[in-house]
């Protein structure tokens, strides 16, 4: 018959003492819902949790240390849970609950909270964080758990400067990483991360801010593309968990881009459901909103950014996932609800006659709209956007009365610049055709691209008046570099790879990036200041520029 099985702890109490605080208590194994054993396993787990953040395994007491705190309480012939109840029913006080302190082995060495943090907060988001310190796991490292409807509102910046406790860790090894050539002007690498955590600012490009500190503060140049581009151990970038409105998770892993590209329309038919439960407007061509806040919280919690639309024969009140995209919409919203409102406004400055061949010039840009009227709706927004931003009716009425007073006058000095900007341009141009068999297939090209920068739809709402005056200078430049590309051949080609040095890298980015903003702009000034000081220094330049100069400006800027 099969032998019955009996309790092993009457037979050997002392050994079975052993294995109950050993394994049952020590270990964590006994499967019981006394107080002391869930209190003391929960401090535990915090304990190891720091541990995760910390990745280091040297916070949490030692198996031996704690058996000796529960053997030092727990009285001999304690061998098995019944008699562990009994014992403690008689008891005053709570002899087997542990502080936190009791767990640590060593408590200089307690954590601070705030090196690793359960949250972070990023454009008004509140991001729960979680830690795992299992290197050959694919979770190993910090998670940012993620909604959906928040991911368009983010950027890959965001996440750059993981958290405290790991900032330092990060720059040392992207230091490390660099080239050879790069690295040895970094040294001790150690000294150079601290300057560099210690200068970093959380709202500005983590990478540009690397380029920029190393240069300022030894002189070492390197590009973004050099950090970027050192493989990091995945503990050192944030991982990403992102989950749906059904707390589905829908991604894992720790490319940004990937993440965002994958799940771009989903966030914003998610980010669009919220927005629509809110206060959003249609049909307007008054002012009819209440004073409209620089962002508010969705009832979900989701921060948004409301903005007045262009309806085209109206306006309404929406809701944007970034600040940028609601100031972008806003402007056009406002600068509809000003023609629908105002009409006079513009139909006065209709009245502003352009030269003809300068119309005619600016026709051949192909542009939907005339001069006079791409002029208004430029200058128009340009009031628009160097005004503080217009959220309430007050500042409304304000901005028009501005612009009735003032509109005007302004649409009509740029137009007189223009007229003799647009002929200048259409001059040359005509002049570079008719002499393009007579050119170099590289000489041909550069001068149309050349004028294809200066002026084209829509360049009025990126050229400011400052840079517009400049334009006749830089036209005549072109006129003068015309002509000695046709006598002679070989100084312009002499000169021409000397330009193309500075400038196939920006153009090049120029048709590599959505827009052309005003940053592309500013180089593009300095650009044309390098162009006359190439092909016409007689006419003298507005400032010193060089090609080293180009090239620190361009790492500036972009």
């Amino acid at each position: 018959s099969e032998r019955e099985r009996v309790h092993y702890g009457p037979h050997d109490p002392q050994t079975s003492r052993h294995l109950f605080i050993e394994q049952g208590l020590v270990a964590r194994q006994l499967n019981t819902r006394l107080d002391f054993y869930r209190h003391n396993s929960r401090l535990m787990a915090e304990i190891e949790a720091e541990e995760d953040r910390h990745r280091k395994r040297d916070l949490l007491i030692e198996p031996a240390a704690l058996y000796q705190l529960y053997d030092a309480r727990i009285p001999n012939g304690i061998y098995a849970e019944p008699q562990l109840k009994k014992w403690l029913k008689n008891q005053t006080g709570q002899p087997l609950h542990f502080s936190a302190e009791d767990f640590y082995q060593n408590q200089a060495q307690t954590p601070q909270q705030e090196q690793f943090p359960d949250h972070i907060q990023i454009r008004q988001l509140d991001i729960p964080l979680s830690y795992v310190f299992a290197p050959e796991q694919e979770d190993d490292g910090v998670t940012a758990h993620l909604k959906l409807a928040w991911l368009n509102a983010l950027n890959a910046n965001d996440f750059e400067y993981l958290v405290p406790g790991l900032i330092q860790e990060k720059v040392v090894a992207l230091i490390k990483g660099l080239p050879k050539s790069l690295r040895r002007g970094l040294i001790p690498v150690n000294h150079y991360a601290d300057i560099i955590v210690e200068l970093l600012q959380h709202n500005q490009d983590f990478y540009q801010q690397l380029v920029a500190i190393v240069r300022q503060k030894n002189g070492l140049e390197t590009t973004v593309e050099e950090w970027q581009t050192v493989a990091l151990p995945p503990h050192l970038r944030f991982r990403y968990e992102v989950s749906n409105r059904k707390n589905k998770i829908v991604y894992q892993g720790r490319n940004f881009a990937e993440m965002q590209g994958q799940h771009q329309q989903a966030a914003n038919i998610s980010f669009q459901k919220s927005a629509s439960e809110n206060r959003q407007i249609n049909g307007a061509s008054d002012w009819v909103f209440a004073t409209i806040e620089p962002m508010v919280t969705l009832d979900n919690g989701l921060p948004a950014y409301p903005a007045v639309v262009d309806q085209q024969d109206a306006v309404g009140l929406r809701f944007f996932e970034t600040e940028e995209q609601a100031l972008q919409e806003h402007t056009q919203g406002i600068k509809r609800l000003v023609q629908l409102k105002y009409p006079k406004i513009t139909k006065q400055c209709q009245k502003i006659t352009p030269n003809l061949k300068a119309a005619l010039a600016w026709d051949s840009l192909g542009s939907d709209y005339s001069l006079i009227d791409s002029l208004i709706d430029a200058r128009l927004e340009a009031v628009i956007f160097a005004t503080d931003r217009i959220d309430n009716q007050q500042a409304f009425d304000q901005l028009a009365e501005d612009l009735s007073a003032n509109l005007y006058r302004d649409v009509y000095s740029w137009l007189e610049q223009l007229n003799t900007v647009l002929l200048d341009w259409y001059k040359v141009w005509q002049a570079i055709e008719e002499n393009s068999e007579q050119l170099t297939d590289d000489s041909y090209s550069d001068m149309i691209q050349e004028l294809d920068y200066l002026i084209y739809d829509g360049f009025l709402k990126i050229v400011s008046f400052e840079q517009l005056k400049h334009y006749p200078r830089y036209l005549e430049a072109l006129s003068m570099r015309l002509e000695t590309a046709l006598h002679s051949p070989q100084k312009e080609a002499d000169k021409l790879t000397q330009l193309s040095k500075v400038s196939e890298p920006f153009y090049q980015l120029c048709e590599e990036a959505p827009v052309f903003t005003r940053d592309h702009q500013e180089y593009l000034m300095t650009l044309q200041e390098y162009r006359v000081s190439l092909f016409a220094q007689s006419l003298g330049t507005k400032q010193k520029v060089s090609a080293k100069r180009l090239k620190n400006e361009f790492k500036s800027l972009f």
